[in-house]
């Protein structure tokens, strides 16, 4: 048995990733809330194996703290440090005894880097001999509504000390689990043949609770990592009950979210300053702008936002990293250093969006074709210079809020970048048919009004 400590900023986040670390790797992990507690924690129990913390909480740099303390101690235990590359030159290992990774990393990125750290290789994942019957730590039952699989605890008879009974089939009321709380019952447990499909049950539960208080709490930095995670589950876990809950408490999440903001200006900085994900920032902004030009527009209804929502959200979800979400053209995937499969999977982004969502039985009617469409290709297919001119309204809105959006999340070196006036114009020449040049206009007077000239 190996054991972790985490000292993460987000609870239900925490939850997840050590509830994940431990079905993978069968490390363990003990919670912690400040870094005097893990120092305790450090000088009383031998045999921690590694150290999980965020970067900062609050004002205080608790990874930096916790890292110097291993080294000025002599610890021989690796730190993994999530949080914002901003503050560090690069995403990456930057000692033998320490790894950042970004903090809207995905739940794969996270395992590995511990495993790595543990000394664990992906084969020895695969071939882990576990017992038949696996043990929970309790508290992770306390945010589950609902039990994907059996739940079992075990005997405590004398007489027969292995043996385990069917504790609750499909649910764990909560008086129950107050009660084993009261008890000090530590672990229940479930049939290990059920830890994967148990795992990503409770990945999903989780995340929808994440998504709730980050949007309660205005917590960018927290829905953005819990985005992160929505679109893991959905590549590859697929549609279940749980990942369409998911997709519509996303949607709803996308729709509150942008309903609050007063101004672009401010929105935007604040989004900036606050994630560090591309393609959760690229949805955000795509999202802002479209439901502003839906309410600008003559043609405009505010059953449109529930679609431009789910496109904004799920538009490259066939792709796994900002650096795939961030090629726009053809020029741009074919000087990418990527793999010939993984080029195939940018050039046809768009198409397998679309046939992802289409196997959500309750997305809402044309976001599939929206997503089909956003790069202005009615195939979903490449990269063309020019959008196709019979697009849907919807696509058309959507496709010019995204060339948007690529141009005013480029870098600020970047020569290509626009201002606001030069890319209005730009579009302008680019969509001369009445569909193009009616969303254009709104979006240009739009951005004027609420700017002030932008």
């Amino acid at each position: 048995m190996s054991y972790s400590i985490t000292l993460l900023e987000n609870k239900l986040l925490e939850s997840i990733f050590t509830l994940n670390l431990k079905v993978y790797t069968g490390t363990d992990s003990v919670s912690k809330n400040t870094v005097e507690e893990v120092i305790e924690l450090l000088q009383v129990m031998p045999g921690i194996e590694l150290i999980v913390c965020s970067d900062h909480i609050g004002d205080k740099e608790v990874g930096k703290e916790l890292f110097n303390y291993i080294k000025e101690q002599s610890l021989n235990i690796p730190v993994v440090i999530m949080g914002s590359p901003k503050r560090y030159d690069k995403a990456g290992d930057f000692d033998s005894m320490g790894t950042l990774i970004p903090i809207s990393s995905d739940i794969k990125t996270f395992v590995r880097a511990c495993a790595r750290h543990l000394g664990i290789t992906s084969k020895d994942m695969a071939s882990k001999i576990v017992p038949e019957y696996m043990p929970i730590q309790l508290h992770y039952f306390g945010y589950m509504r609902k039990m994907p699989c059996d739940i079992f605890q075990k005997e405590t008879q004398s007489e027969n000390p292995f043996s385990f009974f069917l504790k609750k089939h499909s649910f764990l009321e909560k008086e129950a689990y107050s009660q084993l709380e009261n008890e000090g019952i530590k672990n229940l447990y479930i049939e290990a043949t059920q830890r994967i499909h148990f795992v990503n049950s409770y990945t999903a539960q989780v995340i929808g609770l994440a998504v709730e208080s980050a949007l309660k709490e205005g917590r960018d930095d927290i829905m953005e990592s819990a985005f992160t995670l929505i679109y893991e589950q959905l590549r590859d876990i697929g549609v279940g009950e749980d990942v369409m809950e998911l997709a519509d408490l996303a949607t709803e999440a996308v729709i509150k979210n942008v309903a609050r903001q007063k101004e672009f200006r401010g929105f935007l900085s604040r989004l900036l300053s606050n994630t560090n994900s591309y393609m959760y920032q690229h949805m955000q902004v795509i999202a802002y702008l479209t439901f502003h030009i839906v309410d600008k527009i003559d043609w405009g209804k505010s059953e449109h936002q529930e679609k431009l929502a789910y496109a904004s959200i799920f538009h490259d979800v066939a792709l796994g990293s900002d650096d795939l979400v961030k090629i726009h053209s053809t020029h741009e995937l074919e000087k990418a250093e990527i793999s010939d499969k993984m080029r195939e999977v940018v050039k046809n982004h768009a198409a397998l969006g679309a046939q992802i969502i289409r196997r959500i039985p309750n997305a809402p009617y044309e976001a599939d074709a929206i997503i089909m469409q956003h790069h202005g290709s009615k195939t979903g297919v490449g990269f063309p210079d020019k959008a196709a001119n019979d697009l849907s309204r919807l696509s058309a809105l959507f496709f010019i809020s995204h060339e948007y959006a690529d141009n005013l999340l480029k870098d600020d070196d970047d020569e290509t970048k626009l201002d606001h006036k030069n890319l209005i114009f730009k579009l302008h020449e680019s969509y001369p048919s009445s569909s193009y040049q009616n969303i254009i206009k709104t979006l240009a007077w739009l951005l004027v009004e609420k700017e002030d000239g932008i």
